[in-house]
Formats: C-alpha cells, structure tokens, sequence
C-alpha cells in the first residue's frame, strides 16, 4: 500500500478516535484515513509499516511521538511467565475510566527508530514505601516484604503476591494517574502476558 504524504496528515495533538466492533473511515484523499490505520499496524507490531523518523509531526516534537490504544473487555486474569496469575486491577494499571489505556512512545529524532517505550496510563499507589513496586526485581522485593514483616502473608516466589501483601500495609496507597513503565521487570512480563490476550491487527 503506498504510504500517504504525511506533510499532509502528520497529527500533532491528541486525536481521540473510537473503534468499535464495526467502524468506517470516510474522508477526502490525503486527510489521514490511512495513517490511522499504519499507526494501528505499528502499535500492534502487524509488520505491514514500520515507524520512520518522518512520521513525527514537523511541528511538534519529533523526540516524543505517542501511539495510545485503551482496551476493554479484556479477561480478569493473566498467567505470567513465572506462573504466576494475576489481574490489572491488583497491579493497578487501570485508568481513572477502569480501562487499559496503553501508550508506546518512539523517538523520531534519529536517523533509526528504536523500539518504544510502553507505558500504561493508570492510578497507581505513589505512597511512601509501595512506589514503584512493579520495577522491582524478585529479590528487591523479598527484602521489602521481610522489612514490613509481612513473608506470611505472601508466596516469596510469587511477585503479585508479595507487591498485594505490602500494598496491604498501607492505609492508603495514594492513588495518582500516573504513566506506568512496562518496559521492565515485572511489569514487562505482564505486558507480554497482556499481548497474547489482545485481538490481532491485519493490514492488507
């Protein structure tokens, strides 16, 4: 498919749009039918498009070009890699709407776009002690869970487990809107439990 002239259909503010179990683009040539679905296709890696460093739009900021997909419908619980099983409601990556709401930010301001960085806009606890929880290591959190003396009340081999039973210690977990980085420990395994359960994306 010829890629459209994004001189022309480049967005730089956030443009909300709607996709239901049948949805239709209708427009004049060149008002970026298209590359909404190429946006599609790169955030859900199809293969199809590719993300270029002249997909930024010329007047905003080519370091920091945003792809967000909010989900619904999606299943209770997900089986992490260690075998682990838990939800997105007890890892807190629901937005302020109960939903998922993932974004993958690129950097077009090289010459190669790397891979993005993914983040899951979610109330999450920013409370002294509980912060950060889902960039912890096993290990960090063995030490956190046996500080606040709390080993029985979790499986020191199960980190949903151990981060439920320090959120527990908290009266109250300080919940913000917060973007949540699912590039790293933890949270990456969830992120790709998450992709498996997700609907695939074709573009012919």
């Amino acid at each position: 498919m010829r890629r459209p002239d994004l001189s022309k259909v480049q967005y730089k503010g956030r443009t909300l749009i709607p996709i239901d179990q049948l949805t239709a683009f209708i427009g004049r040539n060149d008002v970026g039918k298209s590359t909404v679905l190429e946006a599609l296709d790169i955030f859900f890696e199809g293969g199809t498009v590719k993300i270029e460093p002249g997909d930024a739009c010329t007047t905003g900021d080519a370091r920091n070009v945003c792809i967000t997909a909010v989900f619904t419908g999606l299943p209770d619980a997900f089986d992490l890699d260690s075998g682990s099983r838990t939800t997105l409601e007890a890892e807190h990556l629901l937005n302020a709407d109960g939903y998922l709401e993932v974004t993958k930010r690129y950097n077009c301001s090289v010459a190669k776009v790397a891979a993005p960085k993914i983040f899951a806009r979610a109330m999450h606890p920013c409370a002294e002690g509980v912060a950060g929880l889902l960039q912890k290591s096993n290990s960090d959190l063995k030490k956190l869970v046996k500080s606040h003396g709390v080993e029985d009340n979790c499986q020191l081999n199960n980190n949903p487990t151990m981060r439920q039973a320090l959120y527990d210690t908290v009266g109250d977990l300080k919940l913000v809107e917060t973007d949540v980085p699912l590039n790293d420990a933890d949270a990456k395994n969830i992120w790709e439990a998450i992709k498996t359960r997700l609907w695939p994306f074709f573009l012919a």
